[in-house]
């Protein structure tokens, strides 16, 4: 698969061992975002592509809402990421984030 990001939404691979960020943010800090879609000053270089093998992993994308509660408490939703049943998966993720965060909280899970 290719993966390309700009922002600070985030790539996350999960194995059954780890959970690893694919991406880097975009910011100076936690407030102040450098690079995203429809800034006047973006360049080609600013879109980077990279290509990667899914081999037993699956892939996790998330908004920044969503990778700060996930951040907080990465074992928890690990274990949760690991279920067989995908609606069981997206009831316990979600149950995870209820309420705990202050901005949006997407998330995309590919397994």
């Amino acid at each position: 698969y290719y993966y390309s990001w700009l922002g600070d939404s985030r790539l996350y691979l999960i194995t059954n061992q780890f959970v690893e960020q694919l991406t880097l943010d975009d910011s100076y800090s936690e407030h102040v975002i450098t690079k995203f879609l429809g800034h006047s000053d973006l360049g080609l270089n600013d879109f980077r592509q990279f290509e990667s093998t899914k081999l037993n992993s699956h892939l996790l994308l998330c908004t920044d809402g969503f990778y700060r509660v996930f951040e907080s408490n990465k074992l928890e939703f690990f274990d949760n990421f690991h279920k067989k049943s995908l609606p069981t998966i997206k009831e316990r993720i979600n149950s995870l984030i209820k309420g705990k965060n202050f901005d949006d909280s997407t998330f995309i899970f590919v397994k």
